[in-house]
């Protein structure tokens, strides 16, 4: 159920480079959030800059009722957001999407595959999983960065019980090279049961590729510029193979951000 409203900033913390996160107090998002939904924040008061910023969920604290943001400064409205400090509102709307990352019961290994700001919506599976007794499952959680100093997240899967790979695209740590073709050299040597993705649209394409070859469950969660956030802009439409004419454009924002991968039509999507 959609909230909207100001929440106080509870905590804030800078990670590497860009990124920071915003912890926020809003029980109401956090009671009916699920894992691939996001919330649209209001950077400043006023008009300036205009439109809302969207933002998947990273965690949530049901038992405070806090929900968590990881955020990468890339304009104006996140470089607002990064000179917030604790004590501080917000007006917030969410959660939204109604697409979501599910997984069967009986997977037995699930693959994560992101980095960046990719990694909220796995995180918030992984940590969503957990409390409903699915890591009865095993998950394996690829996470992929541009150097060794620019891994995020690795220590906060790995306290969920995750197992983590770290690929880096200098050869830094971990895997040398981009994290699908990591998830390719996973695909050899593991039984992988479903494979969830968010980050670049390359990379999730690829993803999605492996997943095809292999006849593989796959889900991803897309990113998209949007400037409502509700469904009444058709900003964010992505184009599917449904061959019924009015399934065929679909709203990331309402009928996602999660998506089916095999349902995407790659070829008409602009890399965010």
């Amino acid at each position: 159920m959609k909230w909207q409203g100001e929440v106080e900033i509870v905590a804030r913390q800078s990670l590497v480079g860009p990124y920071f996160k915003l912890t926020l107090s809003a029980p109401e998002i956090a009671l009916s959030a699920r894992p691939g939904q996001f919330v649209q924040v209001r950077c400043a008061p006023g008009y300036e800059p205009f439109l809302r910023r969207p933002f998947s969920i990273h965690g949530v604290n049901w038992e405070q009722g806090t929900v968590e943001l990881l955020l990468r400064v890339v304009g104006r409205g996140t470089a607002l957001l990064r000179e917030k400090r604790v004590g501080e509102k917000l007006d917030v709307l969410g959660p939204l999407g109604q697409g979501t990352f599910t997984a069967e019961p009986q997977a037995h290994t699930i693959a994560l595959v992101g980095g960046g700001v990719g990694l909220p919506p796995l995180h918030f599976f992984a940590q969503y999983w957990q409390r409903k007794g699915g890591l009865k499952s095993r998950i394996l959680a690829l996470l992929g960065a541009r150097t060794k100093e620019w891994v995020l997240g690795e220590e906060e899967f790995a306290a969920l019980g995750v197992e983590v790979h770290i690929a880096t695209d200098d050869g830094s740590r971990g895997f040398p090279g981009p994290a699908v073709d990591l998830l390719g050299q996973v695909l050899r040597e593991e039984n992988i049961d479903r494979i969830l993705t968010c980050g670049p649209v390359p990379m999730m394409r690829g993803v999605a590729v492996l997943a095809e070859e292999r006849n593989l469950p796959c889900q991803v969660c897309l990113e998209a510029r949007m400037a409502c956030g509700v469904g009444a802009c058709l900003s964010c439409v992505v184009e599917t193979h449904s061959r019924e004419s009015f399934r065929r454009f679909q709203r990331v924002c309402t009928e996602g951000p999660v998506f089916a991968a095999q349902d995407i039509l790659w070829e008409s999507l602009e890399p965010v």
